[in-house]
């Protein structure tokens, strides 16, 4: 190799490092938020009715769980992810709460920007969350897909319920997102 593409690799190669340690670190955030919601958490839920039945993953879909490039097997990275929306619903943190969310993503709501003004002012209405989540039955559609189903115990000054969420994720230049969400009360 020459000065001139040796200086060239090494620049390449610099770069990428910095793009690995950046993964790292953001990964790391997810890292330390605990897998398991403790006892006596606080969140809001608004139970709706379904809008379409729970998706089905079929046997073919799933895929095994191999490392992503940050060396985090999905099944942990989706667990970080749903722990994250839990607390960010039971912190009443309306803004990170939504981006967890589909730009199109409109639930029952005529439009996504309807659904979004509905949950501000539902949770922003809510003095006090309890929610706690049940541990998430994970199943991988491909690389980019995923279907969580899980329970859930919901309670505010306004609202109590048990139920079976089931959210349908997608992965979004790099983050996931919920496309779906199901709720059956029981």
């Amino acid at each position: 190799m020459g000065k001139s593409n040796e200086g060239q690799g090494i620049g390449l190669a610099a770069i990428g490092a910095g793009v690995s340690l950046v993964a790292i670190g953001f990964v790391s955030i997810f890292l330390e938020l605990p897998s398991t919601p403790p006892a006596g958490s606080e969140i809001v839920l608004q139970a709706a009715a379904p809008a379409a039945a729970p998706v089905a993953a079929t046997p073919e879909k799933l895929v095994e769980s191999a490392p992503t490039a940050a060396g985090i097997a999905p099944q942990d990275e989706l667990k970080d992810v749903l722990e994250a929306w839990r607390k960010a619903w039971s912190n009443r943190d309306i803004a990170t709460y939504l981006s967890f969310y589909a730009p199109e993503y409109q639930g029952n709501a005529a439009s996504p920007e309807k659904w979004q003004a509905d949950r501000k002012r539902i949770i922003g209405q809510t003095k006090s969350i309890e929610l706690q989540f049940g541990a998430p039955d994970i199943q991988l559609e491909g690389a980019d897909r995923a279907l969580l189903t899980f329970e859930i115990d919901y309670r505010s000054e306004r609202l109590q319920d048990h139920g079976v969420k089931q959210l349908q994720l997608r992965r979004s230049s790099g983050r996931w997102l919920i496309e779906q969400e199901v709720f059956t009360a029981g």
